[in-house]
């Protein structure tokens, strides 16, 4: 049983740490590709929406909440096209339809929004995924410990103890 929850934590830590890595890259290229308001361009809020996320009585993250987490969504009209962003609840309230944003646009994605709410990043920007991963990795350090746990029970387990004894016998 050690080993399969072992194995779980050590196969949700290296997601975790493929998480960063693919983060970090992305973060690098996207000040690289989009440096100053090279990629900024100017709409309208179209729609806002509030969407659930999560299950009833637990946060995003997955801890015991209050009620359900909610996510804004924002479909911003630009010139020629429209684009989803999703951005923190908090700041739904404070964004009317119909008003102006400036959104950073990076391979198709929002990735960031100045609205009235303010300058804010959206859950489309690689700093998210870079704090996911962050939060998966710790799983590799508990890996170790339960693979020190079998270790350690290998190692005193009645069976092991007799081979090894018998062993020593052998050999004198």
């Amino acid at each position: 049983m050690l080993a399969a929850i072992a194995a779980v934590l050590f196969a949700y830590g290296l997601w975790g740490g493929w998480t960063v890595i693919t983060a970090l890259t992305d973060l690098r290229l996207l000040n690289a590709e989009c440096p100053g308001t090279s990629c900024l361009h100017h709409g309208s809020v179209a729609h806002r929406s509030l969407e659930q996320i999560g299950y009833p009585g637990f946060y995003l993250s997955g801890f015991p909440g209050t009620g359900p987490s909610y996510l804004c969504v924002l479909t911003i009209q630009f010139d020629a096209s429209t684009a989803l962003a999703g951005i923190p609840e908090s700041a739904c309230s404070q964004i009317a339809d119909g008003s102006s944003v400036d959104a950073t646009v990076w391979r198709g994605t929002v990735v960031y929004v100045t609205t009235t709410a303010g300058f804010m990043g959206t859950y489309n920007h690689p700093a998210t995924r870079l704090f996911v991963g962050l939060w998966r990795s710790p799983a590799l350090a508990l890996a170790v410990i339960f693979v020190a746990m079998i270790h350690i029970d290998v190692a005193n387990h009645r069976f092991w103890r007799t081979f090894k004894r018998r062993r020593q016998n052998v050999q004198m």
